[in-house]
């Protein structure tokens, strides 16, 4: 998607339609002698600005709508940003039977790397619950891991994919496993989750059985080689762009959702505050992250340092939930701060499965991504993460950028910390202006990134991929154009792989 000058509202009705994401189009089938029936496609997401008409009523303030591919009602609808609904009657969307003999019911297997705890297999677990409950079946598919409890409280059947996977490609013995399971099960489309089990599947089921993948890649950026033919989901409108431009022919924008009931403002934080030991008179910052070195690290140590910068008459607390690689680098940090302060101003309380109370504790939330999603739909002030010294509180202002960009940013390169600290400060001065975020914030989450709206969207498109397969033809050249680009990946990580080993020595 993007701005109403390149990919604005449709004018027409028809083959030409601009500023289709994840647009199919499909003629029906006409009878001699009859006239040529209406071009129908999938619903359109289109991006409008201030000014600009959507469905023939004018956009009071920039966000998302869906148009119907088909003529317009006789009473325009102007659809709330992140909202869809199917185009009225039979269509390329209606499913009379599935494949699975029951109508309108699709067996989906939801494929993850691992069940470690981050945004994208919570992500893929909490839809897939939501596909259940509208009469599709969903089997989890992955490697036994911390979120196994989540599957099972949801109610969904969970397929162990055997020993944790350790490296990222696929092996033959993965792509044999899935291909059984798949022929076993009758399994009618695959949603496999990043790149790793994409390539699983396309290699195994996909090519040997023609059965449908979509993909979903929720990175920052998607590698080249996810073959360019299997239909993608991305969070952000520069990746749909991003993979336009590489030919990609079906990419879908689902802004990664946010499960708004479980995460929404409490009425009283007193409890929450207690569990962490926050007292009444401290400013609490709160990130929930995995202490990763990629994308993490960078802002993670800016945010301790922050800390320490801070006019201490603030007493500001940053509470850091999560666990990872980076843990004892960020103790140090942590432990140097607090040091300098004399108090206790930097807390890392370890991995939470449930960190609710910590978003619930918060008074200002850091993050990136989902986290900084979840922030928003507790209705807290978010500051916005990124890398090369990039914080940004969220606002009507920032929101567009964010749409575009996943909830994240790059900044000039300069030390984050001094930043983030006259940021809190700011904040920290004004907290009239909190209610102000918070209640943004949470509107933002009802109607941009809601569990229920991303399900429906990826219901839709389970239903259509499903409807149509590829000639087997055309799976193999996408797959052979792919395995290029994934032998030069291989040579390349090789390649680092042996200079940090010769580094090391």
């Amino acid at each position: 998607m993007g701005t109403s000058g390149r990919f604005g509202v449709p004018q027409t009705w028809g083959p030409r339609s601009v500023g289709a994401v994840g647009e199919r189009r499909t003629r029906r089938p006409r009878r001699r002698g009859t006239a040529p029936q209406p071009l129908y496609t999938a619903p359109i997401i289109v991006w409008r600005q201030p000014g600009t008409v959507c469905n023939g009523a004018m956009a009071a303030h920039s966000d998302t709508c869906v148009v119907l591919a088909r003529p317009p009602p006789a009473v325009p609808r102007v659809v709330e940003l992140g909202a869809t609904f199917p185009a009225p009657g039979p269509g390329p969307h209606s499913v009379a039977a599935g494949p699975s003999g029951k109508e309108g019911r699709v067996r989906i297997l939801i494929s993850l790397f691992r069940l470690a705890i981050g945004g994208s297999q919570i992500n893929a677990i909490e839809i897939g619950a939501r596909l259940r409950q509208r009469g599709h079946e969903v089997i989890v598919y992955a490697p036994d891991g911390e979120l196994r409890d989540r599957i099972d409280d949801l109610g969904l059947e969970f397929v162990p994919a055997g020993p944790a996977r350790r490296r990222h490609p696929p092996t033959m013995a993965g792509v044999r496993r899935l291909t059984e399971l798949v022929r076993e099960r009758k399994i009618d489309l695959i949603h496999a989750y990043e790149w790793s089990p994409t390539l699983e599947a396309a290699y195994g089921p996909h090519r040997r059985l023609g059965v449908p993948v979509l993909s979903t890649v929720y990175a920052v950026e998607v590698p080249r080689f996810v073959p360019r033919d299997l239909p993608m989901i991305v969070g952000y409108t520069n990746e749909v762009e991003r993979q336009r431009r590489r030919g990609r022919s079906l990419v879908y924008r689902v802004a990664c959702p946010v499960d708004i009931e479980a995460n929404a403002p409490v009425t009283d934080s007193g409890p929450a505050r207690r569990r962490f030991g926050l007292g009444d008179d401290e400013l609490a910052a709160v990130v929930v992250s995995r202490l990763a070195p990629d994308l993490k690290r960078e802002g993670l140590l800016a945010a301790v340092a922050a800390a320490g910068l801070v006019d201490p008459a603030l007493n500001l607390r940053l509470l850091i939930v999560g666990d990872g690689p980076c843990r004892q680098e960020l103790q140090a940090a942590a432990d140097k701060v607090n040091a300098d302060l004399g108090r206790e101003g930097v807390t890392l309380t370890g991995r939470m499965l449930d960190p609710r109370d910590a978003y619930a504790a918060a008074d200002i939330v850091l993050g990136m991504g989902s986290s900084a999603q979840k922030g928003a739909a507790f209705g807290k002030p978010v500051v916005i993460q990124g890398e090369k010294g990039y914080w940004e509180v969220l606002t009507p202002a920032t929101l567009p950028a964010y749409l575009r960009q996943n909830f994240y940013g790059i900044g000039d390169g300069s030390d984050g910390a001094p930043r983030l600290a006259r940021i809190l400060t700011d904040l920290a001065g004004d907290r009239l202006r909190w209610a102000e975020l918070g209640a943004f914030g949470r509107s933002t989450a009802l109607s941009v990134f809601s569990n229920d709206a991303a399900a429906e969207r990826v219901a839709a498109i389970c239903e259509d991929l499903v409807a149509r397969r590829e000639p087997l033809g055309r799976r193999a050249a996408g797959l052979l154009r792919a395995s290029g680009w994934f032998a030069g990946f291989r040579v390349v990580e090789v390649g680092r792989r042996v200079g940090m080993r010769i580094r090391s020595r």
